[in-house]
């Protein structure tokens, strides 16, 4: 009398499952691809950015990335880190100041560019901007293109979104065709969109100058707002856009005596 070999059903399916794996991974995989491209590849490269190698300092870390515009000392302990929107009237007033503090400061001092667009929406106009700007750093025209876009606000209220590519063509040595490609790229895309997330979950204690008060992270920041920070400590942020304040810390925290566009005009008001 022959018995039934009670694993040997047991055994088939443990090499018809092992015999398929491979097949059974690959299935997966293309599975999760799809679903990167139905949910949005732009919201998976955001994933991937907000994971991506930082600066080493544990506290700016979460700002500096190798994306981010920056401008002076790239090895300076104080950073002046600049959250503004293109279409914010008084981040067009205050960009001015910035510009005047990277040419007296910018030996001593990194300044870094976050955008931080006041929209919910990719496809808003002050999104736009924002892409076309990284489009620019691409090529090393961030400051260049920011200037104008700036001092083009009401240029772009009348004539509207096709007036960006006539500010790319007016920036010289800037290779046009590049950036349109680059404008409307996942990475550029993602760059700015990862920008506004560190902002938004970022987390400021009290400074100075805040009154005790700090930020809690995913409440928002205003525009424009300067973070200012050395060694790894925020010594400002609650000043925001005024360029008094700003001065006068920088000046403290670097020795270099210097005034603000303001101090200097209500000065030659006085004479």
């Amino acid at each position: 009398m022959s018995f039934a070999d009670p694993y040997k059903n047991e055994e088939s399916i443990i090499n018809v499952f092992w015999e398929f794996l491979p097949g059974i991974i690959k299935f997966l995989s293309i599975l999760g691809i799809v679903a990167v491209l139905i949910l949005g590849g732009e919201e998976y490269l955001s994933i991937v950015d907000l994971n991506s190698s930082k600066d080493s300092n544990p506290i700016i870390q979460d700002l500096t990335r190798k994306q981010t515009p920056i401008y002076g000392n790239l090895n300076s302990n104080i950073t002046v880190y600049i959250a503004s929107d293109f279409l914010c009237s008084f981040c067009a007033q205050y960009h001015n100041d910035i510009n005047s503090a990277i040419e007296q400061f910018g030996s001593e001092v990194k300044f870094a560019f976050k955008y931080y667009p006041i929209s919910n929406n990719i496809n808003s106009p002050n999104y736009q901007i924002a892409f076309a700007a990284q489009a620019a750093h691409n090529q090393g025209f961030y400051k260049e293109f920011a200037n104008i876009a700036y001092r083009g606000q009401q240029e772009f209220k009348t004539k509207g979104s096709k007036i960006i590519e006539d500010w790319a063509n007016s920036i010289e040595g800037m290779d046009t065709n590049k950036w349109n490609i680059d404008r409307n790229s996942s990475e550029v895309r993602s760059a700015v969109r990862v920008s506004a997330q560190d902002l938004d979950r970022l987390f400021l204690p009290p400074s100075p100058n805040s009154g005790g008060k700090s930020k809690q992270s995913g409440s928002g920041l205003g525009t424009p707002t300067t973070i200012i920070i050395k060694d790894g400590e925020v010594i400002d942020w609650w000043s925001g856009a005024n360029s008094v304040a700003l001065f006068k810390i920088l000046s403290e925290l670097t020795g270099v005596d210097s005034k603000s566009p303001q101090q200097e005009l209500l000065a030659t008001d006085q004479q």
